[in-house]
């Protein structure tokens, strides 16, 4: 995988899940594997119970998608753990420092 942020936007990254020499590349076969996993679990629209969709309903776009979406999770929950911890890092420190000079 490929990842860089976007020339003048610092704001913007991207990844490009890119494998191999590109003639035997299994990109898409890991992509639509992936999927499929996330499909399996419970992820993405899978319709009504009158209307079911199917994994082999979904289009090559909407499996990228599938994937795309968890990647984001994936990203926003780890930032979201690491700002946690340091927070708690920060709390003990200052509760610490309050119990030896008031306690």
């Amino acid at each position: 995988m490929i990842s860089k942020y976007v020339a003048d936007t610092p704001e913007v990254a991207r990844f490009d899940f890119i494998r191999g020499d590109t003639i035997n590349d299994k990109t898409s076969k890991r992509i639509n594997l992936v999927a499929e996993y996330l499909w399996n679990h419970g992820l993405g629209e899978h319709g009504t119970e009158e209307l079911p969709t199917t994994f082999s309903d979904l289009t090559k776009n909407k499996k990228l998608q599938l994937v795309a979406d968890h990647l984001e999770n994936v990203i926003n929950n780890l930032a979201k753990m690491q700002l946690t911890d340091s927070m708690q890092e920060v709390a003990r420190t200052t509760a610490a420092t309050e119990i030896e000079i008031n306690y």
